[in-house]
């Protein structure tokens, strides 16, 4: 049985950078989002 060729497919080759979640996501400052979010250890 074949595979569909979707699966072979790359994510960033999907995706369109100009849709509004994706121009979003490459504005979010991660680093910054992450280092709030992650509890601190001792």
């Amino acid at each position: 049985m074949r595979r569909p060729e979707y699966f072979r497919s790359r994510l960033d080759a999907m995706t369109d950078l100009r849709h509004p979640l994706a121009v979003l996501a490459n504005r979010m400052p991660w680093k910054s989002t992450e280092a709030t979010l992650t509890p601190i250890s001792d």
